[in-house]
């Protein structure tokens, strides 16, 4: 046990150092040595809830070294071995991210009755917990949880887009606009703002400013599938053929696994004459899913058409 806890040797820098075969990274930032993965099992095996040994493995669940450990059973233990708020909070995230909101909701109000004192911590939790509660369709604890992070950071153009998320939901247009504009005048490059934005503008029928919206916000992030998907919808179908099929291979460069993006980038190349990308497209899909034999007969089918 002495062994685990032996003060280390202090360095002269805070550099990252990596150990190889059977050893993890970490900042030298602690007073204790690099602990092998031998010696973190085995200190785990007396003490389950030791904290300085759970901090130390929890940024290398499901690593080469430890592929079996589980981050949220570790994160579980640490709110254990010592419920403070930080802890709640990351528990809260990685349950908000396995789609457990009912479970986040309970982590982040426990991290709230810690009463942390760092704005910047209370202003992520208060963020967070609007975003689970917008999830399970509770607009008005949303609501409430959003504005509470609004009036710790109030520029914040993530906190804007959500508000104005948020309207949306609500059919709320004017709060729509002025909350994506206000992420806009924040930060010109958030291309979910322009979504937005564009969202408002198709609703007062402004067609043209909110293509227009939609295509800043590919400029800005050609990797966005609501934007993509939107401008296909609302664009008419004689228009910009070719920089459609532009914005959807950029995206698709990116996400070749978007099976449905590329299903349609087959459907719009085929039925404006793009024959080749089309066969491209349906043969990439077909090696990618082997297993799947309607893109073999889609494939096949082209074929077909162009004899």
């Amino acid at each position: 046990m002495e062994e685990l806890f032996r003060p280390a040797v202090p360095h002269s820098n805070n550099k990252i150092k990596v150990f190889k075969k059977n050893h993890i990274k970490e900042k030298q930032t602690n007073n204790y040595p690099y602990l092998t993965q031998e010696r973190v099992i085995r200190g785990l095996s007396i003490d389950s809830l030791n904290e300085m040994l759970l901090k130390t493995i929890l940024p290398h669940c499901n690593s080469y070294y430890y592929p079996n450990l589980n981050q949220l059973k570790i994160t579980k233990a640490l709110t254990l071995s010592n419920p403070k708020a930080e802890y709640f909070a990351q528990l809260g995230k990685l349950f908000d991210q396995v789609e457990k909101s009912e479970d986040a909701i309970f982590n982040f109000e426990q991290a709230l009755l810690k009463k942390p004192e760092d704005p910047k911590a209370l202003y992520q939790i208060y963020k967070n917990l609007g975003n689970a509660y917008l999830k399970i369709g509770d607009y008005e604890s949303a609501e409430e949880n959003y504005n509470k992070a609004y009036s710790i950071h109030p520029y914040s153009s993530v906190i804007n887009i959500n508000l104005g998320t948020l309207a949306i939901q609500k059919f709320e247009w004017n709060k729509v606009q002025s909350h994506f504009r206000d992420a806009i005048r924040i930060n010109q490059i958030e291309d979910k703002a322009w979504v937005g934005l564009a969202i408002y503008h198709h609703y007062i029928n402004d067609f043209d400013l909110a293509l227009a919206n939609l295509n800043r916000a590919l400029d800005i992030n050609p990797t966005n599938r609501v934007a993509l998907i939107l401008y296909l919808s609302w664009s008419p179908d004689t228009e910009n053929r070719h920089q459609k099929l532009v914005r959807i291979t950029k995206y698709l460069e990116m996400n070749q696994e978007d099976e449905e993006v590329s299903i349609l980038l087959i459907h719009k190349a085929k039925s404006w004459g793009y024959f080749q990308l089309a066969q491209l497209e349906a043969f990439k899909l077909m090696l990618f899913h082997p297993q799947n034999i309607t893109y073999e007969s889609i494939y096949f089918s082209l074929r077909e058409d162009e004899i």
